[in-house]
């Protein structure tokens, strides 16, 4: 048993992030999933942020901690003079790319993981398999 194990479960009726949690990882999932993609559902309609809270719920703590910290270094970004908040669209694109090109592993990685998050609560939604004709056997 390792030290994960023995950490307390999170409470399966308790939402995960609080309001402006969901409103960062609702202007990241619009940065990562465009509009005008293809499919043409928003992250928002594909509800992505309750999909994410919901993939957590019943894990042990340390994993939405470290989501949570990570959803909170790239709002708050390191030496910068804005929040992701409080940027235009196209500077929270820059931003972002910004995160993905940097020569620093650890903001690589800390992106990607949001990214990756982001990605599966949205191509998982009922409503993005259908535009894709994606039936699982």
């Amino acid at each position: 048993m390792n030290q994960a194990d023995k950490l307390p479960l999170l409470h399966p009726t308790r939402h995960l992030f609080a309001p402006k949690e969901r409103a960062t990882l609702s202007q990241f999932a619009g940065i990562i999933i465009p509009f005008d993609s293809a499919i043409a559902i928003t992250p928002d309609e594909a509800e992505v942020v309750d999909m994410i809270d919901a993939m957590f719920t019943g894990s042990r703590i340390v994993y939405p901690t470290a989501f949570r910290i990570c959803l909170w270094l790239f709002e708050h970004g390191t030496f910068q003079r804005k929040r992701l908040s409080q940027m235009a669209p196209e500077e929270q694109y820059t931003y972002a790319l910004s995160w993905d090109k940097s020569r620093v592993y650890l903001t690589r990685v800390l992106f990607k993981f949001l990214r990756v998050m982001v990605q599966m609560a949205y191509f998982n939604h009922p409503k993005v398999k259908e535009r894709l004709h994606y039936a699982p056997q």
